[in-house]
């Protein structure tokens, strides 16, 4: 299997990732784009699975990219062609879908002004009917026209598909900015975490697997050069440690994206704990359980009482509820853990931490799949960790190599296999001035 190209000049790559939407565009939809944005992957340290229990995700940007070109059209649907960067082929291999009016997918969406995450999967199936969801939530949030009549849609993207770096999210941020270029004040901070909660909120309307929250985030209003700890017990999004990055920007280490031929997914579990997760947090009036004192003892109490008066059918066993939370519990001090290694420098103690939380992810969080058996290869082949992307979701694992080792892991796993993408540092989301594209080279 190939290596995933990674251009040492982010700028170029960004260039040329414009330069090829705004030509697909200009073809598939038969004339120029009225507006253009990029947004990058990001990739998760640790914390993805407190994400949506109030926790902490530690999250960088990294350097694969989506560009996407929005005009008009009249008929009130979604067309949208997607080209996706094919590293066999190294080109992009294009698919087109159009969904159903906007006039039914708006009288499906729920009037509601925040996320909740539904306790069923999503029906959307194409990219289209997913950035059909998207559209109905930002005319409902006030971020696009009642007026609109549709969209030409064309996206070009270099970030491997479902490999747990937010590809999704990146597609929809850079769809929305887009879309919403009118704004005013679309850059501003508040703006941005508008559209950030916008796009997250018509994910859980439309991904077949339950999205993260952190990635709208990072993509919209994070910083580049960093690991971004997005705290959500205030909301707060910091710097783990002060301009640079002690991963990427390090002499000594590198990061590694490990992509199996195939992925186990459970989406059907994820949701599970989520449910879980929602319904204990209402039971007890509060946002999260995070925010709940003595947590687990009170959770139990209450699962306990729900199993005695309605039986266990739809919820989960005393077991797997203990499990799940001390999963929580140890996964939030892990990443305080990390926290101060990372402020220290102190590099030989991150890897220990994120050991024990892919052994937890698979003892007590019971989430992982062929992750397990990936992370434990690069193990075997010199990493320093191995981290599941996104476990549930993916198979694809982050593996933090020693630099001198990079071309001797990267050969080995080729050689089985595997596609291996460096991560390298991002920019975060960013609408394209059309004119600068537009106008004729100086003299």
């Amino acid at each position: 299997m190939p290596v995933w190209p990674t251009n040492t000049d982010s700028q170029a790559d960004n260039n040329d990732l414009i330069a090829a939407v705004v030509e697909y565009h200009t073809t598939a939809a038969g004339r120029a784009p009225e507006a253009l944005a990029t947004a990058p992957a990001t990739w998760s340290l640790i914390g993805e699975h407190t994400d949506h229990a109030g926790g902490i995700v530690l999250l960088s940007l990294c350097q694969a990219r989506v560009a996407a070109a929005i005009s008009p059209r009249p008929d009130r649907t979604i067309h949208v062609t997607e080209y996706t960067f094919e590293p066999t082929t190294n080109g992009f291999q294009p698919e087109t879908t159009t969904a159903p009016t906007l006039d039914d997918i708006t009288a499906d969406t729920p009037n509601t002004a925040t996320a909740s995450e539904p306790s069923s999967a999503a029906t959307c199936t194409t990219r289209a009917e997913i950035l059909s969801q998207l559209v109905a939530t930002l005319i409902q949030r006030q971020l696009l026209s009642r007026e609109t009549a549709g969209f030409d849609i064309t996206l070009t993207t270099t970030i491997p598909p479902q490999a747990g770096i937010g590809d999704d999210a990146a597609i929809e941020v850079a769809t929305a900015l887009a879309l919403a270029h009118n704004v005013e004040e679309i850059d501003s901070p508040p703006i941005r975490a508008k559209l950030a909660e916008t796009c997250y909120q018509a994910a859980t309307r439309s991904h077949a697997i339950p999205p993260l929250r952190a990635p709208y985030l990072v993509t919209l209003r994070g910083k580049d050069t960093v690991i971004n700890v997005v705290d959500y017990a205030d909301y707060s999004i910091t710097e783990a440690t002060k301009n640079t990055h002690p991963i990427v920007e390090s002499n000594t280490t590198v990061a590694l994206l490990v992509i199996p031929p195939r992925h186990t997914t459970k989406p059907e579990e994820l949701r599970r704990r989520r449910v879980f997760l929602d319904e204990a947090a209402r039971a007890f009036g509060v946002e999260s359980i995070r925010h709940l004192p003595d947590a687990n003892t009170r959770v139990l109490d209450w699962l306990q009482a729900r199993h005695e008066v309605q039986g266990s059918d739809g919820l989960p066993t005393l077991i797997e509820a203990q499990n799940w939370l001390e999963f929580q519990s140890q996964e939030l001090a892990l990443i305080r853990s990390i926290g101060q290694t990372l402020r220290g420098r102190a590099l030989n103690r991150l890897y220990p931490a994120l050991s024990q939380s892919q052994s937890n992810m698979s003892g007590l969080y019971q989430i992982t799949g062929s992750d397990e058996q990936v992370a434990q290869l690069c193990l075997g082949r010199g990493a320093f960790s191995a981290r599941s992307a996104y476990s549930g979701a993916t198979s694809a694992v982050i593996a933090i190599v020693r630099h001198d080792r990079e071309a001797n892991f990267t050969a080995d796993l080729s050689d089985m296999g595997l596609t291996i993408m460096p991560l390298r540092q991002g920019r975060i989301a960013e609408l394209v001035d059309i004119e600068l594209l537009t106008e004729p080279p100086a003299e």
